[in-house]
C-alpha cells in the first residue's frame, strides 16, 4: 500500500498503528459487518445470540470436576491430619507416630523456662486437671507428664491453647509467642489491634475516595487529563534535577547521574513532542473517557459485579487450598530436629505422584481465577456496549447488568474459558521458563545461558502481551456481536485498524487515569489513617511503627480501587469498539451520550473543521467499505457525523 502524502507532496511518516493498518489493507477493504458478523443495527441482544465455543465450556467443567476429584482422592488416601498435628519434645507427631497413635493433641509445659510439648489424649479444661503417663499423656525423653504450671486450655485443631496467656506470666507468654511463630507476627497483631479504629474508618474512606474519583472522571475529565500531564511533567523534571544534583555532589561515579539526567531529559522532550502532535487526539480521547465515566456513574450497581466475582474467587481459592491439603498429605511426613530453634519440626517430602497432582491443581486454580477475572471484564464490556447503543445525541441510555451477567454465563462461557485458558497456558509457560532460567543461572554465570534466558523471557513476555491484546479485542467485539472467540478477535482487530487509528490515544489515557486514581486513593487513605492515629485516637506513639497499619491500608485501598475503577480501562476499550461499529454501520457517530457528542463537537471545532495534519483514516459510505488515504485537512466532523 502506498504511503500517504502530506500537503507538500512528501511522504508522511506513519506511526505503529498506521503501519499495521497499511499492512492489512486488503483484509480491511474486504471487511464488512454484514458479511463477517451477525451485527445488523448495533448491539446484538441476548435473545439473538447463540452459545459460543461450547467445546471449551465442557473442557473447563471437566477440569473443575477433575480438581474436585483430585481433592477427594487426596483426602481419601493421604494423612491430612498429620499436616496440622503437633510435634512433642522428642519428635513424635501426636496421633500419628506409633507410640502416640491414641494421643492426637499437643500440650505445652514449662521446663527450665522453656516450653516443651507432650502428646495428650485430651486438653486440660481446669487447673486441677492431672496428666498421667500412659493414660492420657505420653512421657518422652525430654519432657515428663508432670504439670508444673497448670492452666486451662481450649482445643483448637488438636492444639491445647491457653485461655488466658497473660495470667501465666511474661516468661510463659514469651515462649508461647516464639512457638506461635516469631516476634514480628506478635508485633503486627499488637499494632493492628491498637490501630483498629483508624483502620475501620479508613475502610469506609477508601470507598468514599473511590466514588469521588469516579465522579471526577465523569465531570472533570479535562481537568484530570491536565493534572495527569502536569504530574508526568513534574516527575520527569524532578528526575532530571535529581540526577543533576547527584552528579554535582559526588566526586566519583558522576557519569551515571549525567546519563540518567540525559535519558530523563530525552523522555521529557519526547513526551512534550507527543502532546504537540497529538493534542487534538487527546481531546477525542477525553470525550471517550467522559462517555465511559458517564456509564460507570449511571451504572453504579456494576461495582457489585466485581464484588460478586471477588467472593467467587475467594471461595475458589479456599476450596482449592482445602483440596491442596489433601493432595500434599499424600507426601512423606516426618519430624526432624532443627539446631537453630532447638525444637523438632515437621518435614514434608513430596514424591512424584504428589508433585504431578500439585501441578494439576495449580493449573486448575490459575485457569479458574483467570476465568473469573475475564468474565468480570466481559460483563463490564457488554454493559458498556448496552449503554453506548441505547444512548444518542438527545438522551442518555442505560444498561442491564443482570442481563450482561446472564449472557456471559449462558452464551459465552466457552469463549471466556478459551481466552482464560490461553492466559493460563502462557502463565504456566512463564513460570517454567523463569524456573529453568533461574536454576541455570544459579549453577554458573555462563554468558550463553544468561543470553538464552533473557531471550526466552522476552519471548514469553511478548506472547503474554499478545494474548492480553487478543483477549481484550475479542471480548470487546463479542460484547457487541455475540460472535465466537476467534471470529471476534479477528473482526475486532480489523475494526481497530479501520476506524480506531484516530482514537487509540484514549486507551493510553484510560490506563493513565486508572493508574493515577489508584495511587491517589491509596495515598489519600494512608494520609487519612495517619491523621486519625495522630490527632483522632492519639495512639500513634504507642505503635511499634505507624507504617504497619498504614501499609495495610495502602494494600486495602489498592484492592478497593481495583474493584471499582480497575475495570474502567476495559469499559473504555468496549466504548471504543462500539464507536468503531457505529461508524462502520452508519458512516457517522450516531450513538453515545449527549456529553460525548458535545465533547466530540468541541474537539473538532464548532463548525466541524479539524486543524490537524493529514492523517491515515478510513472513509466509509453506505454502499461500500473502502480503505483510502484521506488528507485530514479535507475531513470534516459534522457534529453527529464522524467524517464527511
Amino acid at each position: 500500500m502506498d504511503q500517504p502524502l502530506q500537503e507538500d507532496g512528501k511522504k508522511k511518516r506513519m506511526n505503529k498503528v498506521e503501519r499495521q493498518a497499511a499492512k492489512h489493507s486488503d483484509a480491511i477493504n474486504g471487511f464488512s459487518l454484514s458479511t463477517h458478523s451477525q451485527i445488523v443495527n448495533g448491539y446484538v441482544a441476548g435473545g439473538e445470540r447463540k452459545a459460543t465455543d461450547k467445546v471449551f465450556c465442557f473442557v473447563f467443567i471437566a477440569f473443575i470436576l477433575g480438581m474436585i476429584g483430585i481433592s477427594i482422592y487426596g483426602f481419601a488416601n493421604g494423612d491430612y491430619k498429620a499436616l496440622i498435628a503437633g510435634v512433642d519434645a522428642a519428635g513424635n507427631i501426636c496421633g500419628h507416630t506409633s507410640e502416640v497413635m491414641d494421643m492426637d493433641k499437643t500440650y505445652f509445659m514449662m521446663n527450665n523456662n522453656e516450653l516443651r510439648a507432650v502428646c495428650v489424649s485430651e486438653c486440660p479444661n481446669s487447673i486441677e486437671f492431672k496428666l498421667i503417663d500412659g493414660t492420657n499423656c505420653f512421657k518422652n525423653k525430654n519432657q515428663n507428664c508432670e504439670i508444673t504450671v497448670p492452666y486451662e486450655t481450649r482445643n483448637i485443631l488438636n492444639y491445647c491453647i491457653p485461655k488466658d496467656i497473660k495470667a501465666l506470666g511474661p516468661a510463659f507468654e514469651s515462649q508461647w509467642t516464639k512457638i506461635r511463630s516469631n516476634e514480628a507476627v506478635s508485633t503486627f497483631w499488637k499494632d493492628m489491634s491498637l490501630a483498629q479504629t483508624a483502620i475501620f474508618v479508613s475502610f469506609g474512606l477508601a470507598l468514599v475516595y473511590t466514588f469521588i474519583y469516579l465522579y471526577l472522571m465523569a465531570n472533570c475529565a479535562h481537568l484530570l487529563a491536565y493534572v495527569s500531564i502536569g504530574l508526568i511533567e513534574l516527575i520527569l523534571l524532578a528526575t532530571v534535577a535529581g540526577n543533576v544534583y547527584g552528579a554535582t555532589q559526588v566526586s566519583e561515579g558522576s557519569m551515571g547521574f549525567w546519563i540518567g539526567a540525559g535519558v530523563s531529559l530525552f523522555f521529557f522532550l519526547v513526551f512534550n513532542c507527543m502532546l504537540w502532535c497529538y493534542w487534538s487526539k487527546l481531546q477525542v480521547a477525553i470525550a471517550v473517557i467522559d462517555s465511559t465515566a458517564d456509564f460507570m456513574i449511571a451504572t453504579k450497581r456494576i461495582a457489585f459485579v466485581t464484588i460478586y466475582y471477588f467472593f467467587n474467587s475467594l471461595f475458589a481459592v479456599l476450596f482449592w487450598g482445602f483440596g491442596l491439603v489433601g493432595v500434599i498429605s499424600l507426601s512423606d511426613i516426618d519430624a526432624e530436629f532443627n539446631g537453630l530453634t532447638g525444637r523438632y519440626h515437621k518435614t514434608i517430602t513430596m514424591n512424584s505422584k504428589t508433585t504431578g497432582l500439585t501441578i494439576a491443581m495449580v493449573f486448575c486454580i490459575v485457569w479458574i481465577l483467570s476465568y473469573i477475572r475475564e468474565k468480570t471484564k466481559f460483563v463490564y464490556m457488554i454493559s458498556a456496549a448496552q449503554f453506548y447503543f441505547s444512548s444518542n445525541r438527545e438522551k442518555t441510555g442505560g444498561a442491564s447488568v443482570v442481563a450482561g451477567m446472564m449472557i456471559a454465563n449462558f452464551k459465552h462461557t466457552g469463549s471466556i474459558a478459551f481466552g482464560s485458558l490461553l492466559h493460563t497456558v502462557v502463565f504456566m509457560l512463564r513460570v517454567l521458563v523463569d524456573s529453568v532460567t533461574n536454576a541455570s543461572e544459579n549453577n554458573g554465570k555462563n554468558g550463553l545461558v544468561v543470553l538464552v534466558g533473557c531471550l526466552l523471557r522476552c519471548f514469553v513476555g511478548c506472547l503474554e502481551r499478545l494474548i492480553e491484546y487478543l483477549n481484550t479485542v475479542a471480548y470487546a467485539f463479542m460484547a457487541i456481536s455475540g460472535d465466537p472467540y476467534c471470529k471476534s478477535a479477528w473482526n475486532g482487530f480489523l475494526l481497530n485498524l479501520k476506524h480506531l487509528v484516530k482514537f487509540y490515544f484514549a486507551d493510553i489515557l484510560a490506563s493513565m487515569f486508572v493508574w493515577i486514581g489508584m495511587l491517589a486513593i491509596s495515598a489519600l487513605n494512608a494520609g487519612s489513617c495517619y491523621l486519625i492515629l495522630r490527632y483522632g485516637t492519639k495512639n500513634a506513639e504507642e505503635l511499634t511503627s505507624v507504617w504497619i497499619p498504614m501499609v495495610f491500608i495502602i494494600i486495602y485501598s489498592l484492592i478497593t480501587a481495583e474493584l471499582f475503577i480497575g475495570f474502567f480501562h476495559q469499559a473504555v476499550t468496549a466504548t471504543l469498539m462500539c464507536l468503531a461499529v457505529d461508524i462502520e454501520l452508519n458512516g457517522e457517530v450516531k450513538h453515545g451520550t449527549p456529553s460525548f457528542h458535545e465533547k466530540m463537537d468541541s474537539a473538532f471545532g464548532k463548525n466541524g473543521h479539524s486543524a490537524q495534519q493529514p492523517e491515515l483514516y478510513v472513509q466509509t459510505n453506505n454502499n461500500a467499505n473502502t480503505y483510502q488515504q484521506v488528507p485530514q485537512s479535507n475531513q470534516v466532523y459534522t457534529g453527529a457525523n464522524n467524517m464527511a
